[in-house]
């Protein structure tokens, strides 16, 4: 809970470094969507895994999408880096 609760206010500090004066409203508000449409998609992807698969599953569910998000913030900020260097 502690680190969930932590985690969108430094998303929203990130978005904002990397978004344009131009669109940085719009970016903020895309932040909040995302971050409550996983909450939903998480739960419902979780409960259809439960169902199918059985408990197990989950940790091997959770450490893909982990991984995945991982990934995407090193490809990222290597981008962000490589586009702004200094």
């Amino acid at each position: 809970g502690v680190a969930f609760g932590g985690i969108l206010p430094l998303l929203q500090t990130r978005m904002m470094h990397s978004a344009s004066l131009r669109v940085r409203d719009v970016a903020a508000s895309w932040t909040t969507i995302s971050f409550n449409f996983s909450i939903g998609a998480g739960a419902f992807i979780g409960g259809v895994l439960l169902d199918r698969f059985g408990i197990a599953v989950l940790p091997w569910a959770q450490f893909a999408v982990m991984l995945a998000g991982v990934v995407f913030v090193i490809v990222t900020d290597r981008r962000r880096i490589a586009l702004n260097p200094g």
